[in-house]
């Protein structure tokens, strides 16, 4: 591991001196905030007014695409965790399993950037990508992932929550076409 690395992380990892609001700050993020984002969307995809239930769906297929992914890329790249180096300060118990990407990070981001790209009012964008970035700071404070981690899970999900996001709004649009019976929206047959 790199020595610029490994000096990030100990920047951003809490020192046993941090303060008591920013230790619970960052506890909520990990454990409570993702667990609330979850329920918010499902409720919402379920039972929010047409446009939110839109962007709600899309946060659940792009919440499920990045943790399948991330678990995929743990599967194939294991990676230690900083307390399994014996680096830094754990701050929540937590199993020695591979950390790299963060799956937390790339679920939290992956919420947070099709709220960013497709919530419709501007408070509601800002409060999602916030709660993305958040998890995702929480998880190198607490000592249980790299900066390294944590930047790849969020890359990830920016990336699939644009394609979610983007591919949507084509399939919707191409639906309309098919509906309104417009020729160019129909198959082709190729004989």
């Amino acid at each position: 591991m790199s020595e610029l690395h490994q000096s990030l992380f100990l920047w951003l990892n809490l020192s046993p001196l941090t303060s008591p609001w920013a230790l619970s700050l960052a506890r909520f993020a990990s454990v409570q905030l993702p667990a609330f984002a979850l329920v918010f969307a499902l409720s919402v995809a379920v039972v929010g007014e047409p446009r939110w239930r839109t962007t709600a769906r899309q946060m659940l297929l792009a919440m499920a695409l990045a943790w399948l992914v991330a678990r995929c890329i743990q599967w194939a790249l294991p990676m230690p965790r900083p307390f399994v180096l014996g680096l830094g300060h754990r701050w929540l118990e937590h199993s020695p399993t591979p950390s790299f990407p963060s799956s937390h990070a790339s679920v939290a981001m992956a919420l947070g950037v099709v709220g960013w790209l497709s919530a419709p009012h501007g408070i509601g964008r800002v409060l999602l990508l916030t709660t993305g970035v958040l998890v995702a700071w929480s998880r190198v404070a607490l000592g249980l992932h790299f900066p390294l981690d944590v930047l790849t899970g969020g890359l990830l999900a920016t990336v699939l929550a644009w394609t979610v996001v983007h591919r949507w709004s084509q399939g919707r649009a191409w639906l309309a076409g098919v509906r309104a019976g417009a020729p160019e929206a129909l198959p082709q047959r190729l004989d």
